[in-house]
């Protein structure tokens, strides 16, 4: 058995990963330790089996020696294997004590850039990939030298990025290259890894790859900006993200009493409502471990979810929420579920022909001419006459998604391009129904 650092370089290295040649040493071989390949430098590692599990990470408990003569390989093994044995580490793993300990004897690169790679942002933002990094060996970064380290936050869904730092150290391709690698290192060691490397005239090279502990947090806050990129792309200014916030927490929070008609579990969801969307740097995300949240606590939640996610456009599957509330849930709410749904392609109606009663309305007013109260007054009129009917386009999204899913199951047995198929026809019923 070795330690999780080792086994996780030994599965990038077979998958063809440009990781720099390494020994894996037991400490009962210490004594007769000699390199299996030949370099200027070395870096010394622990690599321990319960280091960068799920619950225990040991971040910065153990020893790492960079930059290491051959003749000092021993002696800072020995060091390393020391670290894991040290008073405080027992005390961190509490009654469990058996665990292997070993050490890394990588070839030392020489780096012109080194860094650390998030390959999901561990504030939560699951669809941005972070990079951090610094000239030379990585000690700026580890040591978190603000002012010399450069941070690259790169979004999956619209491929565009930006940084922060005194100095741009990559270049598009670099970043594009180093987000590939971090895309295959998930699909070998699984999803949300911290990724060490090192840049040297131009090559990448991989150092090591562990689990980003604090995204296996079940309260953990998860963004995504799958589906609302298309309302908000780009940037948005503060004025626009006030108002989603607004509108979000308004249409949700009517929407859900629509169901449960509990004003005392509506009033205890006070600040799901007033969350539903975050945002960040200036992008506008759903906050989906909100948004499941509150699904959660409808009738067939846990046939709808994994079709909303399908649907939407979600592609981390895991639900980041409490335990499922619709088996709490009444006859009463089961009995306003299903009504709502059955109602809804009339409601959607009437709501077409009030937007398009106001939108004419205002059309003609000339808003340049209009003070400020004015206008004001104008916001608020529409407000009053749209919001508390909005909500039913929420549950228009519902019910074409669930009748769009249970189509999109049935088609998966008979084509196998169903996905084809299914878009064409929506599309021809929908070209069917236009005047």
């Amino acid at each position: 058995m070795i330690g999780n650092k080792a086994t996780n370089l030994i599965s990038l290295l077979k998958q063809g990963f440009p990781v720099p040649e390494f020994d894996v040493l037991d400490e009962a071989n210490l004594n007769d330790y000699t390199p299996s390949f030949e370099a200027d430098l070395y870096s010394v590692r622990s690599s321990c089996s319960l280091e960068d599990g799920n619950n225990l990470s040991f971040a910065g408990q153990f020893e790492t020696f960079l930059d290491v003569k051959k003749d000092e390989i021993k002696k800072k093994a020995k060091e390393c294997f020391e670290s894991m044995t040290d008073e405080k580490i027992i005390k961190y793993l509490g009654t469990e004590k058996k665990y292997s300990k070993n050490v890394i004897i990588q070839k030392m690169i020489t780096a012109d850039i080194s860094g650390v790679i998030f390959t999901s942002n561990p504030q939560g933002i699951l669809n941005e990939t972070v990079i951090v990094c610094a000239r030379g060996n990585g000690e700026n970064v580890v040591q978190d030298k603000g002012s010399e380290v450069t941070t690259y936050y790169y979004n999956r869904t619209d491929d565009l990025y930006y940084y922060e730092g005194a100095e741009d150290l990559l270049n598009r391709k670099a970043i594009e290259e180093l987000c590939s690698y971090a895309e295959k290192a998930c699909k070998i060691l699984g999803d949300y890894l911290d990724i060490e490397f090192s840049i040297c005239d131009n090559k990448i090279f991989i150092l090591q790859a562990r689990k980003i502990t604090t995204l296996n947090d079940s309260n953990i806050t998860v963004l995504d900006n799958s589906n609302i990129a298309e309302s908000y792309p780009g940037i948005s200014l503060p004025l626009t993200i006030s108002f989603a916030h607004f509108i979000y927490s308004g249409v949700f929070k009517s929407a859900i009493a629509r169901i449960l008609k509990n004003d005392n579990e509506i009033n205890s969801l006070k600040d799901v409502f007033d969350n539903m969307v975050g945002d960040c740097n200036g992008r506008m995300y759903y906050k989906i471990s909100n948004w499941y949240e509150i699904i959660q606590r409808l009738p067939f939640s846990k046939k709808i979810i994994p079709i909303w996610q399908d649907m939407m456009g979600v592609k981390d599957s895991k639900v980041y929420s409490n335990p499922d509330y619709s088996k709490r849930a009444n006859l009463k709410v089961y009995v306003n579920f299903l009504r709502v749904l059955k109602d809804t392609p009339r409601k959607m109606v009437e709501l077409d022909h009030l937007f398009n009663d106001i939108y004419n309305e205002y059309l003609e007013i000339n808003l340049k001419t209009l003070g400020k109260k004015e206008i004001i007054d104008i916001y608020n009129n529409i407000s009053e006459k749209l919001f508390n009917c909005w909500d039913i386009t929420l549950f228009n999204d519902m019910y074409t998604f669930i009748y769009t899913g249970r189509l999109k199951n049935k088609l998966k047995k008979h084509y196998e391009n169903y996905e084809e198929v299914i878009n064409n026809l929506i599309s021809r019923r929908y070209k069917s129904r236009k005047p």
